[in-house]
This record gives C-alpha cells, structure tokens and sequence, in this order.
C-alpha cells in the first residue's frame, strides 16, 4: 500500500465516540509501518468504557498510523476533545452518518460545517429502525441494550426513535478518493454496516472497527464474524487497540484491518 498522504486522503466515520486513545508509548513499532512516521498521532481523547474500573490497556497491541477515518455515524464534542479529524487533515474528505438529532447538531458545530453529514444510520438493507437510547448518549444502538451491557458499564435505556437506515453503498455511490480509512463504531451493528458497504469496501484501504468478545447488546455479531467478514473480503488483521477487560475477561476492543496489496 502507498504511504498515507496528509493532503489526498477520504474519512467515512461510523456512529459513535470519534476519538480513541492514542497506543501505549511502550509499544514497539514493527518495520513495515516506517513509512507512516510522517503522520500525526491521533488526539487522545478519554473514551467513556475507559474510565470504568477493571479496564485496561492491551499490551499486545501495535502502533499503527493514524489515518483519517470515514465514519458513519459520530458522537463528538466530548468537552475534553482536542479536535476533530479536519484538525489533523485539513484537507481530508470527511463525510459522517448519525441520525440523533441532538449529536448530529454537535457534530456540526466541532466540525465547523466542513463535514459531509448524513442524517441516517447505516446498515444492511434501507428501511426504518429503532434507536434504543441509552442513558449515556454514545451507548444508544439499534439494537437492545444487554444485560453484560448494563450490568458492566451500568446504564439503562431511556427511550426509543425511529430513524431511518442506509446502505453506504447508496449514500456513497462514486468510489472515494484514495486513500481512504472507514472507521465504524456503532454498538454491536457493526457487521450489518459492512454488509452494506460491500461495493464500497474494494475501495478502501483500511478498517478501523469496534468489536465485542461478549454480546453487550442483543443479537450482536462478536468479533469472530466481523473479522471473518473482512478477511473475506480482502483484509488482514493488523492490530488491535484499546482493549477493555472486565473481571479478567477481554470485552471490547478496536480492530484495525488493512487491504491485502496483490503479490
């Protein structure tokens, strides 16, 4: 794969907190990430699962570069957020999914109007689907709220909207400019996002995903599946990051995945 440019590259980004912590200064690079010296690290920014007790750093993890995400889907504006993805690449495309209107009207504000905002959730199929809101915002899913989920990081759901589904695929019909970063964090929908990106996906270099090892919210695809998927689609695992344990037990961590180059 090219090295990443900080003036030529696409951000799709999936629902939820867009700032993960940056990995442990103690983690050794690998020689095939030389060529990304070059790039900034990402902000840190202190994600809610964080501050939970019993949550701590995997120190299997491996520094990675910090490329600009495509989210669908983001809750910014944490008062300790340093910045938005515009900040470190200004002139990076970012386009962005979330359908609550209270975020998506903050997200606006961070990102200073020079994001490609989307009002709907991506998915699997177009349609209609119900939001459970949660009694932290950045927790709401369109699927129901566990009992892991709750028990673990002790909330509740608060209510439910509809809102309306997407494929990326049809929100996003032209490829994107290359390089490009998908970054999906949306509370166990996460393989259902992929699903409707298939035509998409052959054009993105790199897949930055939040996945579970214990079903936080009902019916949830583990990490098992998301990784299968994208392996078969054309991915390998590169790493894993930010990996929170509760009890001894591992439950979430974030995945990156890069597009296999041909031999």
């Amino acid at each position: 794969m090219t090295p990443l440019s900080r003036t030529r590259d696409t951000a799709l980004r999936c629902h939820a907190c867009p700032w993960r912590s940056a990995p442990s200064a103690t983690t050794a690079k690998t020689p095939n990430e030389a060529p990304y010296e070059h790039l900034p690290t990402t902000p840190r920014h202190p994600h809610p699962h964080t501050r939970k007790p019993n949550s701590v750093p995997d120190r299997q993890q491996r520094q990675h570069p910090r490329i600009p995400p495509f989210h669908a889907g983001i809750r910014p504006g944490n008062r300790r957020s340093p910045g938005t993805p515009r900040d470190r690449w200004p002139k990076a495309r970012l386009i962005c999914f979330e359908p609550l209107p209270g975020p998506r009207a903050k997200l606006a504000r961070v990102t200073r109007g020079q994001a490609e905002i989307h009002d709907c959730a991506p998915g699997a199929a177009p349609g209609e689907g119900r939001m459970h809101l949660a009694t932290r915002t950045d927790s709401s899913s369109l699927l129901a709220l566990g009992a892991r989920q709750k028990a673990i990081y002790g909330m509740e759901e608060s209510g439910e909207l509809r809102v309306p589904i997407k494929r990326l695929d049809a929100c996003h019909p032209t490829p994107p400019k290359r390089p490009a970063q998908l970054k999906i964090d949306v509370q166990g929908f996460e393989l259902e996002v992929l699903k409707g990106a298939t035509d998409l996906l052959p054009n993105v270099d790199a897949v930055y995903v939040e996945a579970s090892y214990v079903e936080l919210y009902e019916g949830q695809a583990l990490h098992e599946e998301i990784e299968h998927f994208l392996i078969e689609a054309g991915y390998n695992l590169d790493g894993r990051f930010n990996t929170h344990v509760h009890q001894g037990e591992p439950v979430q961590a974030d995945l990156l995945f890069r597009r296999r180059t041909s031999s």
